[in-house]
């Protein structure tokens, strides 16, 4: 890369597609190119064509040593959004990247921020997480929404409404997730109730 740069190759070069370099080696998960990049004087907020920036990237990927040099490098913005006002961590909490998500809100990210369209537009990083866990009951995504609430996963899944519990245990069973499972019994779940299939978790 440095090498590159020498023979005149710009660090904030495009591709055909107009992605930033950075944005491509973020998306991917190549830490050491990305730190390259930031040596060599890439703009670490240059966006793609639509507004996403390669910590939104990392964020979605869950490609935490990114992630990590972006933040030490000190130059990414951490509350930069898209087009549709999505930000990294949303990104993240939008893909049950708990351990990412975690290093941004360390880092000072904003979770009252909502997207501003889109499909995500009107939710918080919070909300998106809990949308995700409720449609799929998968542990990431309790993960996530737990860390969002500064709290364990059992502790989130306990203030659940019983409803919520009961419906989200059923497609937990479906799906095949045994620790999601394990853990919405363990919050008072209820086995036997039935989802719109007729179906209980048992079944």
């Amino acid at each position: 890369m440095e090498r590159l740069a020498g023979e005149g190759a710009s660090a904030d070069a495009k591709d055909e597609d107009g992605w930033p370099a950075v944005v491509g080696a973020a998306e991917k998960g190549h830490t050491e190119v990305v730190e390259a990049l930031l040596r060599l004087g890439c703009d670490p907020n240059a966006p793609d064509s639509i507004g996403t920036t390669a910590l939104m990237l990392a964020a979605w990927q869950g490609h935490g040593g990114v992630v990590g040099a972006l933040l030490e490098h000190g130059g990414a913005e951490l509350d930069a959004v898209d087009n549709d006002g999505r930000t990294a961590l949303m990104s993240a909490a939008g893909n049950g990247r708990a351990a990412v998500a975690a290093q941004l809100v360390e880092a000072g990210a904003d979770a009252t921020l909502r997207a501003t369209g889109g499909p995500w537009q009107g939710k918080t990083a919070l909300e998106l997480a809990e949308k995700k866990g409720s449609d799929h009951a998968e542990l990431r995504y309790f993960e996530t929404a737990a860390l969002l609430c500064r709290v364990s996963v059992a502790e989130y899944l306990a203030q659940l409404s019983q409803g919520d519990k009961d419906r989200r245990l059923t497609k937990a069973a479906a799906n095949g997730h045994a620790e999601s499972t394990r853990l919405l019994v363990e919050a008072g779940a209820d086995a036997t109730f039935r989802d719109e299939d007729e179906k209980t978790a048992l079944e």
